[in-house]
């Protein structure tokens, strides 16, 4: 689960027409992993309530983005 400030969706990516979302992330140890699924954009139930509880108070908490996890790349290839 993300809050959409933190990539700034609600400006790049049209969550509620399009859907289709990716991110990357780095470990030093196990190296670099691309994460594709499907997003859906929350703005109000329970888990829009969990993101409100840790979302700094001076960042806008617009929505919540519930990613659910389609592939995961480490380099090039697929594991999962």
């Amino acid at each position: 689960m993300l809050f959409e400030e933190l990539f700034h969706l609600i400006y790049t990516t049209p969550i509620d027409g399009f859907g289709k979302i990716a991110f990357a992330v780095r470990d030093k140890e196990k190296g670099s992993f691309q994460i594709k699924g499907t997003a859906e954009r929350l703005t109000e139930g329970d888990m829009f309530d969990e993101v409100q509880k840790w979302v700094p108070d001076k960042l806008p908490r617009v929505a919540a983005i519930v990613m659910n996890i389609e592939e995961i790349y480490n380099g090039a290839e697929c594991i999962s």
